[in-house]
């Protein structure tokens, strides 16, 4: 039967092509731009090709799936086309986090750690889950010890500075704390208080610092005589210690003397 031939296209309307064979050819002819979008069916290699103009693209007639376990008990894809892998292989990797840690002693050669009972090395051994994976941390490169935790500090100077939010190392923080100490302890006033006072008048040692400010206040226990009344007069001499005296004998008025100094407050003319 000859061949009829079409210079125009042909539009079927959305028609079906029923009963249709590709065209069957034994050799696939010379790509070109003319030939893109065409299809044939290679009779030698039983397969669909279609040119892209510069290429003809042969359709694999066999594409699978396959599923596997590898040694590291993850799951691989891989796709077969004509029996023979396709491109490489899809890995699913289980997850692995630390299911388990010690610490262990052994010994660090470099970055290496051998564990052993004789070894003076230390590590943290962290075993990972689904993997045969361990990971030894040398706990001194972090400068920490498992008996204790030493942290250098400077001579303590007061002060009220806070720490402020973030994050802060050990001895930075360490130093802040002693600081704000010294600082506290600087502000507790130094107190003095006397025994009973006897006589008429009389010497106070203090350890009050020359020049700092101290308020003195004196008390009466009980009042023996209730007509006598005393004048009491106080007063610092030039070592800071404390001068009293009445205009009568006291030794039986149950009177004591207390005092404060209040440091970094300094007298004022």
């Amino acid at each position: 039967m000859a061949n009829r031939q079409f210079f125009v296209d042909l539009d079927l309307n959305l028609n079906q092509l029923l009963e249709a064979r590709v065209e069957n050819l034994s050799t696939t002819p010379t790509a070109s731009a003319e030939q893109a979008g065409r299809i044939i069916y290679n009779t030698q290699s039983k397969t669909l090709q279609f040119c892209t103009g510069t290429a003809w693209i042969t359709l694999p007639s066999s594409l699978t799936l396959n599923k596997a376990t590898n040694a590291n008990g993850e799951t691989e894809y891989t796709f077969m086309y004509n029996g023979s892998a396709l491109g490489e292989k899809i890995v699913i990797p289980k997850d692995k986090v630390v299911q388990g840690g010690e610490l262990v002693s052994g010994t660090w050669a470099g970055n290496s750690f051998t564990p052993s009972s004789t070894g003076t090395g230390e590590a943290l051994k962290l075993t990972i889950a689904n993997s045969n994976d361990v990971v030894y941390v040398n706990l001194e490169k972090f400068n920490i010890s498992t008996g204790s935790l030493t942290v250098t500090l400077t001579t303590p100077t007061a002060s009220s500075t806070q720490a402020t939010a973030g994050a802060h190392t050990v001895q930075a923080l360490s130093q802040i704390i002693v600081n704000n100490i010294a600082y506290l302890m600087n502000a507790i006033p130094d107190a003095v208080r006397t025994s009973i006072l006897s006589g008429k008048s009389g010497t106070i040692t203090t350890n009050f610092n020359t020049g700092q400010l101290v308020l003195m206040q004196a008390y009466q226990v009980t009042k023996d005589n209730p007509a006598l009344e005393v004048e009491l007069q106080l007063s610092l001499d030039s070592s800071n210690n404390i001068q009293w005296a009445t205009n009568s004998d006291i030794s039986n008025e149950q009177i004591f003397i207390i005092a404060h100094c209040l440091k970094g407050r300094t007298l004022t003319a």
